[in-house]
């Protein structure tokens, strides 16, 4: 009897264990499907946070963009309306009589002539040495820079990326920087900041003082995108990037040319305070 008894404890012992563990697999699967519904909702926020810091940089660029454009129509409008005015007339003024002029006094007498004195001979001068300026020499071209590892294949997100690529500019990363730039503006020659990234290369070049390849960066943007919003800042760096190097004729015509094709850019006021060429205006 005693070993009956003990069978039906054991196995009311079993049975409720069993039990036990079933509840406890049962809140498992539960605790593990709202965790995976976190994770999910989280990566939702995280997806539309990346979003919404995507579009608000999208906009502040075509809010700099507009306002350039505002600014150059407003200069523009002043400059015809200045034109448009009359200008005032002189006013006429009444001939004055001519006053009765007096005789000429008779001419007094002449004085006699000293004797001259005898003058002592100068001594040569010795000639004077004047001090030119060395020539610029000329910079030594940068070796081609390579994109990182990581930034070197398919774009798939182009504006993260292009992020990315402005923050190593921003630490001075150059290599780094000149790398990505030019396998974004390669990769995707027809986005929004193709031209953009150009320019960037241009900056990282200029500020290493490599002069011949900052004018070959700004010069492939002006010629591949001319309605660009870069295009008259990387006229202007032409500009400079000659001067830099000693051509003040090349420098010159870059300036022209950028008060020609963009006289009412910011970049055209600014030739007077950086180059000394006349600005805006003509």
């Amino acid at each position: 009897m005693s070993k009956y008894v003990l069978t039906i404890a054991v196995l009311l012992g079993t049975l409720a264990c069993s039990s036990k563990t079933e509840k406890l697999e049962t809140d498992l699967r539960r605790l593990e499907g709202q965790l995976a519904a976190m994770q999910r909702s989280q990566a939702e926020v995280s997806s539309r946070v990346e979003e919404l810091s995507n579009s608000q940089f999208i906009l502040e660029d075509k809010v700099d963009t507009n306002r350039q454009y505002i600014a150059a129509v407003k200069k523009n409008q002043a400059m015809r309306i200045v034109q448009l005015q009359p200008q005032p007339a002189l006013p006429a003024t009444r001939a004055e009589p001519e006053a009765v002029k007096p005789p000429p006094p008779p001419p007094a007498a002449k004085p006699a002539p000293k004797p001259a004195q005898p003058v002592a001979a100068r001594q040569p001068e010795a000639p004077v040495k004047v001090a030119t300026a060395a020539p610029a020499k000329p910079a030594k071209p940068a070796a081609p820079a390579q994109a990182p590892a990581a930034m070197s294949g398919a774009i798939t997100n182009p504006l993260s990326y292009y992020k990315q690529a402005l923050g190593y500019y921003e630490e001075g990363r150059w290599d780094e920087c000149i790398g990505a730039f030019e396998h974004f503006a390669k990769e995707l020659p027809d986005h929004d900041y193709a031209d953009n990234s150009l320019y960037w290369a241009g900056e990282c070049y200029y500020s290493q003082d490599l002069f011949d390849d900052a004018i070959v960066a700004f010069s492939k943007l002006v010629s591949r995108y001319p309605g660009g919003n870069k295009a008259p800042d990387a006229l202007l760096k032409v500009a400079l990037s000659h001067r830099k190097l000693g051509d003040e004729r090349k420098a010159k015509d870059a300036a022209q040319r950028l008060l020609d094709d963009y006289p009412f850019s910011d970049a055209a006021g600014k030739t007077q305070t950086l180059l000394g060429y006349p600005g805006t205006g003509r």
